[in-house]
């Protein structure tokens, strides 16, 4: 069969498999059972374990796993910090045989070593051995972190075991000392939230928060192997067994299905399976790794064969180009499409006569094959700078997003990027600074009272000769080159000018009059582009010279607000981010604020902000990339990111172990010391601590900056020349008060 569903009475959080792999158990909150899986892969409730009349805090488990050499005891992780024995084999409705209370919150992983020797990992920070014999924790080890998310026995070393750490970390420890670790790496950037051993190799898979899954060989050093992407936070990790290069994962949001990973090829998933409607909580393989069995949110337990799973790689296009910022072009083929040596698709018949997926096509896929990669380079001459990096570092620096008004922006960052050489970005700088005139500007046209008499006289004109006059006025206004700068305004209005004297016959003193009257009003009452307009409109309704009061009353009517057409700024800002100018882009839009939100999607400007993030980060220019977040906080996604991971782990400049307790308190449990002494007065310092980032010593800012007046220096006699990094590195105002 595809595959077989069962409902839950709830969500489960959890689940495992006994030994044979004919019994499951789910667990939850609200739920606790085990079913029974026979030979057609059939399950069915074997015992309900939610059951009794004091159903507690014991009941509602986070984690579950059976023993390893008894199949019908199983242990669970309570979210009351209890760790709890249950045993099918009791004659009593309530299969509880024994609760071990030890830690202080909620237990997230329980694993057996053997048959007696069980360890869990707590909220708390701790984890606990506990022997079965003597029904108590006989060993606790204390990690770096505040939390530990999981643990994991190595099959290779029968009393080392795997720990992952709240911080990032994993810890490597020996179950026979607790007293530190013996190994200890950084693992992700986030959380590390799942962990496994692979069977046969001494390989470590890690996933995280940071939507990564990471390999390590840990024959030696830890060493990274493989490091590849997912669309969410990883949950859970299981290596598939007899399949030596593939592991299941799930997701902790946004994914509702299972994946499983090929290292060999891990650009998107060997197979998907799609029935859940919620997030995974748990999975796990039996029949040599061919079925996999996974729990849910969504409260179902659904068992199915890999003979149906949803296989990408026969979907994708084994032939792929991209263009580079340079225009070059990279194309790569698949060598068995060129040799024509592909095979067709062979499908698999189920027992109830459906035809599967393509195998033979997915085995070629994921296997090793050779690949072409061809690279085109246009040899022409390239629209950006030739060092781009350069510009780019200069230009991230110089710019100004904010703090000043639309126009004077605009003219900084022009003269800015002209600076660097970008000449074409420059003028796009100029083009947003004519197309939204300060609101003083178009107020004054508004109010000026010649504007106003001329036209209030204009009132004898016909309405036919009105409806000329509008639509001469947009066809013109439509046919205007885009000018460079006010320059090239003036320099036009003086050849418009020209252009009319000389079409107009014999100098006359009308004519002279009429020039006079046109420079009073292009200097007092309209802009360059209005007269430039006006001018046109003139010509072509006017050939020959005509009066004063006629070229009064036949200029268009001002505009009180410049009417702009967003959607072709939006698609100058898309075809900079086509060109690989991100930057540009993302640099206008946050200029331009409101004006551009609706012509360029949320979405849109999300995916502009983030890549340019990427590259603010790339080079290490924090403070910009703060600057770009804090401007972006319209944008959830966005406005978002300097608000995470800003917990900072303070340890113990005596002993390097982990400051535990209230930060501001500054008192290490380690060696009964406080850490955050001033090196002058020798008091506890509550507050502002600043410290040398050579030797690691400091104090109270005021004391230090008196110190530093005299001496160079520090003042706990370490020799180290503290008021040398304070002369390199800050400005004169501040050197004597930041060591």
């Amino acid at each position: 069969m595809p595959f077989s569903t069962c409902a839950l009475d709830g969500p489960a959080n959890a689940l495992a498999l006994s030994r044979d792999s004919h019994l499951c158990a789910v667990a939850g909150r609200t739920v606790f059972k085990v079913f029974n899986i026979d030979e057609q892969d059939r399950i069915s409730e074997k015992v309900n374990l939610r059951v009794g009349k004091n159903i507690n805090l014991n009941y509602s488990c986070s984690d579950v796993v059976w023993n390893p050499d008894l199949e019908t005891v199983l242990a669970t992780a309570a979210t009351n910090g209890a760790v709890v024995i249950w045993d099918l084999n009791k004659s009593t409705k309530c299969k509880q045989e024994l609760v071990l209370a030890y830690h202080k919150r909620t237990v997230n992983r329980v694993v057996f070593q053997d048959a007696n020797l069980l360890l869990s990992g707590s909220q708390d920070g701790t984890m606990k051995c506990f022997d079965l014999r003597r029904k108590e924790a006989i060993c606790t080890y204390h990690s770096s972190g505040e939390h530990v998310r999981d643990i994991k026995f190595s099959p290779h070393e029968v009393n080392s075991f795997a720990a992952a750490q709240e911080t990032g970390t994993v810890q490597i420890w020996d179950l026979r000392r607790n007293d530190r670790c013996i190994r200890q790496f950084t693992a992700h950037s986030g959380p590390v939230f799942t962990c496994d051993w692979h069977p046969v190799d001494n390989l470590l898979a890690t996933g995280g928060r940071d939507r990564a899954i990471r390999i390590w060989n840990m024959q030696s050093a830890p060493n990274l192997t493989h490091s590849f992407s997912t669309i969410a936070s990883v949950a859970h990790i299981r290596w598939r067994p007899n399949h030596h290069n593939q592991l299941a994962s799930t997701s902790q949001v946004l994914e509702h299905k299972v994946n499983i990973w090929d290292l060999r090829r891990v650009h998107f998933a060997a197979y998907n399976f799609e029935e859940h409607k919620d997030v995974v909580t748990g999975c796990a393989f039996r029949s040599q790794g061919e079925i996999l069995l996974s729990t849910g949110k969504d409260s179902m337990l659904i068992l199915r064969s890999f003979e149906y799973a949803i296989q990408p790689a026969t979907k994708a296009n084994p032939v792929a180009h991209r263009f580079n910022a340079e225009d070059s072009i990279a194309l790569a083929v698949w060598d068995k499409l060129k040799t024509g040596s592909t095979k067709r698709s062979t499908y698999n018949v189920g027992s109830n006569g459906r035809k599967g997926v393509p195998q033979s096509n997915t085995e070629d896929v994921q296997s090793a094959c050779r690949s072409e990669l061809t690279v085109f380079k246009d040899l022409g001459p390239v629209s950006i700078s030739s060092d781009y990096h350069t510009s780019f570092l200069r230009l991230a620096r110089s710019y100004r997003l904010f703090g000043a008004p639309f126009q004077e922006l605009c003219e900084h960052n022009a003269k800015v990027a002209a600076d660097a050489g970008m000449v074409q970005v420059s003028q796009t700088w100029k083009i947003l600074r004519t197309l939204f005139p300060a609101q003083g500007e178009l107020d004054l046209k508004r109010n000026d009272p010649v504007m106003q008499r001329s036209f209030n006289d204009e009132k004898a004109a016909s309405q036919d000769e009105m409806s000329r006059h509008n639509s001469v006025t947009n066809s013109t206004r439509s046919r205007h080159p885009s000018l460079k700068d006010e320059e090239d305004v003036k320099s036009l209005l003086a050849a418009s000018r020209d252009g009319g004297e000389s079409t107009g016959g014999s100098e006359s003193d009308d004519e002279e009059g009429d020039k006079d009257d046109d420079d009073f009003i292009d200097s007092e009452v309209y802009s360059e582009d209005e007269v430039e307009e006006a001018q046109e409109i003139h010509s072509s309704f006017y050939p020959q010279p005509r009066s004063k009061f006629l070229t009064v009353i036949s200029l268009p009517v001002p505009p009180t607000k410049l009417e702009v057409d967003l959607g072709i700024i939006a698609s100058m800002l898309r075809q900079c981010v086509d060109q690989g100018d991100v930057q540009s882009a993302v640099s206008m839009a946050l200029v331009l604020g409101p004006r551009i939100k609706s012509a360029v999607r949320v979405e849109e400007r999300s995916i502009w902000i983030t890549s340019y993030l990427e590259l603010l980060s790339h080079f290490e220019l924090w403070n910009i990339s703060n600057q770009v977040i804090v401007l972006s906080a319209d944008i959830d996604c966005i406005g978002t990111m300097n608000q995470q991971s800003t917990l900072i782990y303070a340890a113990c400049d005596i002993c390097d172990r982990p400051l535990r307790g209230a930060p501001s308190a500054g008192f290490c449990v380690h060696c009964a010391r406080f850490a955050s002494r001033c090196s002058i007065c020798d008091e506890v310092i509550k507050g502002l601590y600043v410290w040398c980032q050579g030797c690691s010593h400091g104090g109270h800012m005021d004391h230090l900056r008196e110190w530093f007046s005299k001496h160079d220096q520090c003042p706990t006699g370490c020799g180290h020349i503290c008021e040398k990094i304070v002369r390199e590195s800050l400005p004169d105002s501040r050197k004597a008060g930041s060591s």
